[in-house]
């Protein structure tokens, strides 16, 4: 008759036993080794808390969005070097080995807004917009003010210096209103005379 013989170490790579006198029949079980999943933020913060599965487990992608200054988060990708995400939060994955994900960014484009403010006078000035590296042409028309000449423009509503000059180049990367600085024309001139005394 056959015998059955039972391994009494489960987690043993090997084992060995003494054979008995008769045949035997041997069954291995097998257990799910846990395999790991990790989020890793590829030069931002905030990555999801990584977990351990089983092999063949469906996982749901993270919800939590890692952040980075002045980037876009694009999703997940197995390759720490890529472009294109190929996993979003919520898509399924099936596990059937230590994984790495590896946060997808993309660089914000950043605009910047220059505003035109003619200060009481006149004059259609649009506001213009330039991206970070770029430049404006300061518009070459100028407004009008009644009895006032227009000198140019500056950063405060009471600025008396000029800063940029119509066609001047505006090269900062920040939001700016420029103000028209004024010259007023219609000021009183007082006209002094000499009087020559004739001594009599």
């Amino acid at each position: 008759t056959s015998g059955a013989v039972s391994l009494s170490n489960s987690r043993a790579s090997h084992a060995t036993f003494k054979m008995p006198g008769n045949d035997v029949s041997i069954t291995a079980n097998f257990e799910k080794a846990n395999l790991s999943v990790r989020y890793d933020a590829n030069k931002g913060t905030g990555a999801p808390v990584s977990e351990n599965v089983s092999h063949g487990t469906k996982i749901e992608i993270s919800s939590v969005e890692p952040t980075r200054a002045d980037y876009k988060f694009l999703g997940w990708s197995l390759k720490a070097n890529a472009v294109d995400a190929d996993y979003h939060p919520g898509d399924e994955y099936t596990v059937t080995d230590n994984t790495y994900f590896y946060a997808v960014w993309a660089e914000k484009v950043h605009t910047y807004t220059l505003k035109y403010d003619t200060n009481r006078g006149t004059g259609n000035f649009p506001e213009q917009t330039k991206s970070k590296g770029g430049t404006i042409k300061i518009y070459e028309d100028e407004p009008t003010r009644t009895n006032f000449i227009f000198k140019g423009w500056g950063l405060h509503p009471y600025s008396l210096d000029v800063v940029y000059a119509p066609g001047d180049i505006y090269e900062k990367n920040q939001d700016t209103t420029l103000y028209a600085i004024w010259l007023d024309t219609d000021v009183p001139t007082v006209t002094l005379s000499a009087r020559q005394e004739n001594d009599d």
